[in-house]
């Protein structure tokens, strides 16, 4: 399985970039191509610049694309991936660190399982030196189509099935905070979704990540997608969503009678665990 891993480079300094490409060339996985897009003038040190010219031209498996404007981390994957000769792709931010066996123990998983149209592993979180800070919680939480409302559950690593993301359009410029967190809802309801309960994707916290400059804004536009989505799966009738003070989305029933907690009912999605894993405890 041929996999493109796409990198959208926004003033990350050098030291992370370097980081981020040196944990994909060192991939188990080897049928990889990885692209990185300089998202716009003012997005790239020339130091980086000149760094990543010279990496693309002794390595063939690395593409630089010179972005004429800002597209957003969003609108920058989908130029990346217009093109792509690939059967499935990852998104890795430009100061973010994969696991070796990251995309090998991925794709496994969407070949053992054609249905699924992604799959995701768990992450752990780092701070801006690289030390460990712990692991991510929100791929503990269990996985069902109703909790993935009021969650991004798959937040990393995802290995995206490309027949699936071209199927629906790819990611929505009209969300460009919460872009992932709508591609993963879309590609949910066109498939199944499998889980890797492996530590597979070390995710960067620091102040200057988007998330963290514009959380209202983040948060808004969670709370727009995961009501878009209740809608959608035609389930407005029996839930409602609430946006707290904290920031936080609730799921409520319409009515006073009980919630239902699974949504089994009216469920068509199916989740699969997978890997020799799936049965372990959680470490």
């Amino acid at each position: 399985m041929h996999i493109v891993v796409a990198t959208s480079i926004y003033r990350q300094p050098l030291w992370m970039v370097q980081q981020a490409i040196a944990s994909v060339r060192a991939q188990t996985h080897q049928d990889l191509s990885l692209i990185l897009r300089i998202d716009g003038p003012g997005a790239c040190g020339e130091d980086l610049g000149r760094w990543l010219q010279d990496e693309a031209a002794r390595d063939r498996r690395l593409t630089v694309l010179v972005g004429r404007r800002n597209l957003g981390n969003f609108g920058s994957l989908n130029r990346m991936l217009r093109q792509a000769e690939a059967e499935a792709f990852a998104q890795l931010d430009g100061d973010d660190v994969l696991d070796p066996q990251a995309l090998a123990l991925c794709a496994e998983a969407l070949r053992e399982h054609p249905s699924c149209s992604f799959v995701y592993s768990r992450y752990e979180e780092i701070d801006q030196k690289g030390a460990l800070i712990g692991q991510g919680d929100r791929s503990l939480t269990p996985y069902s189509p109703l909790a993935s409302l009021v969650q991004f559950i798959p937040f990393h690593l995802r290995l995206v099935r490309m027949s699936s993301y071209r199927a629906i359009g790819g990611y929505r410029a009209e969300f460009p905070y919460a872009g992932d967190y709508d591609l993963s809802l879309r590609l949910a309801e066109i498939g199944d979704v499998a889980h890797l309960p492996r530590t597979l994707y070390r995710h960067r916290l620091h102040t200057a990540s988007a998330s963290s400059v514009d959380r209202q804004r983040t948060v808004a536009e969670a709370y727009a997608v995961a009501r878009e989505a209740l809608y959608r799966r035609g389930w407005a009738d029996r839930f409602r969503l609430q946006l707290n003070f904290d920031g936080r989305v609730s799921l409520h029933p319409q009515s006073d009678g009980p919630p239902d907690p699974t949504g089994a009912a009216s469920d068509p999605y199916r989740l699969y665990r997978v890997g020799p894993w799936a049965m372990a405890p959680s470490p």
